[in-house]
């Protein structure tokens, strides 16, 4: 597993949160807080996805899936990655 800190400048509605890469996902995870919110993910200031966090504050992501693949591709070039609320 891989754990990617980022480091950003927050604008408004956005949410601090942090990457971990296992063998088959992107999983990101927030505070608890933010447990059944929608959050909208962006890479770069293009919107990736919205997405619902989880029982456990996460949003897992499929690396075989197309968005998936964008995300590592985004994540492996050092594009900033964005969630909002």
């Amino acid at each position: 597993m891989r754990t990617i800190l980022l480091s950003l400048r927050f604008r408004e509605n956005e949410v601090e949160f942090n990457v971990e890469e296992t063998e088959n996902t992107i999983n990101l995870i927030f505070d608890e807080k933010y447990t059944g919110k929608t959050v909208y993910i962006y890479v770069d200031d293009e919107l990736l996805l919205p997405a619902t966090v989880g029982k456990k504050a996460q949003v897992k992501i499929s690396k075989k899936s197309n968005t998936g693949k964008r995300l590592v591709k985004a994540l492996n070039q050092g594009r900033i990655i964005r969630v909002t609320i």
